[in-house]
């Protein structure tokens, strides 16, 4: 895992169709909370939006068409728009329900998308542990910066080479941030072990 750099700026799609949404659920959450009778929306996301090919080029491209978390070259693969604050729910452990709401209001968030292989976006899923609960901002008015989350953000202000190491071809975490990441998006895996152990292993970078 490296640490990514992608445009400050949002595609169109997400700066006018995504912040008109989002606004919309903003009002509606308002809304219910005035309610006589206890609503409860079940808020979706416009893929269509969040996952719109202009943005998912422009994500793939500033990743050097490498996936966020594991560094799979994806120039033959399909891979996936991937939220990292997940939108749809979140749990924090195997085993756990998945709890509801996610963070809908991030669906359409540009910082909050990521280029992913299928992988990953598969392993990490609804996985989304914080240190302390009771700072989870998955409602309008709570503030993300309040969250001290476990998996390290690619584009975050963490550097993950100060959190993940390697033992020749095999990741090692040595602080929790890289182990709960390593862990989440199963970053030793089989395929991506013997990835690294042939290039390591090639001759021309033993040249």
């Amino acid at each position: 895992m490296i640490k990514v750099f992608k445009p400050a700026l949002a595609p169109d799609k997400l700066a006018i169709d995504g912040k008109t949404l989002t606004e919309q659920m903003c009002a509606d959450y308002e809304a219910s909370q005035h309610s006589s009778a206890a609503i409860k929306f079940e808020f979706s996301i416009n893929s269509g939006i969040s996952n719109h090919p202009i943005g998912k080029k422009i994500l793939k491209n500033s990743q050097h068409n490498k996936c966020c978390f594991c560094e799979k070259e994806q120039l033959d693969e399909y891979g996936a728009v991937e939220h990292y604050r997940p939108k749809n729910g979140y749990r924090s452990a195997k085993g756990e329900e998945i709890k509801k709401p996610g963070y809908n209001l991030l669906g359409y968030n540009w910082s909050n998308l990521y280029f992913v292989c299928w992988a990953c976006n598969t392993y990490k899923s609804y996985f989304f542990p914080i240190v302390d609960e009771t700072k989870r901002a998955t409602w309008h008015g709570m503030n993300i910066v309040d969250e001290t989350r476990l998996l390290l953000e690619p584009a975050g202000n963490k550097d993950p080479r100060e959190h993940i190491v390697f033992d020749y071809h095999l990741p090692r975490g040595i602080t929790e941030y890289g182990k709960r990441t390593i862990e989440i998006c199963k970053l030793n895996r089989d395929d991506l072990n013997e990835k690294r152990k042939n290039q390591l292993s090639s001759p021309m970078l033993k040249t």
